[in-house]
């Protein structure tokens, strides 16, 4: 967990003293057409870190709706329990990331 918490850390100082962040190999390989559930992610992160939720949201909505429930699963496995509880959320994560790519991916609909 500390591991993560430092790469996250470092990444996120790189950004901003560089500005140079990491690509989505989906969108690039699909030559800027699909937006994969996890685009934004990283702005969406440097934006929660920043106290900028409403930007946050603009760059990944998902992400952001979803990553309290997350956090909640990472504490229930730190102290061993809740397995069935984690599982039912797995699996609506999934679902609700699929959607997501699905809406996001209509040039109609305005989902970032």
């Amino acid at each position: 967990m500390l591991i993560v918490a430092g790469l996250g850390l470092a990444y996120y100082i790189w950004v901003t003293l560089t500005g140079i962040a990491l690509k989505c190999p989906v969108y690039a390989v699909s030559r800027h057409h699909i937006k994969c559930p996890g685009c934004g992610v990283s702005r969406a992160c440097i934006s929660e870190v920043q106290l900028n939720f409403a930007s946050a949201a603009h760059y990944n909505i998902a992400f952001v709706i979803l990553q309290p429930v997350w956090a909640v699963c990472i504490i229930m496995w730190l102290f061993d329990s809740g397995v069935r509880f984690r599982r039912v959320v797995s699996i609506i994560s999934l679902i609700i990331l699929l959607v997501f790519f699905m809406l996001r991916n209509i040039p109609c609909i305005p989902i970032y």
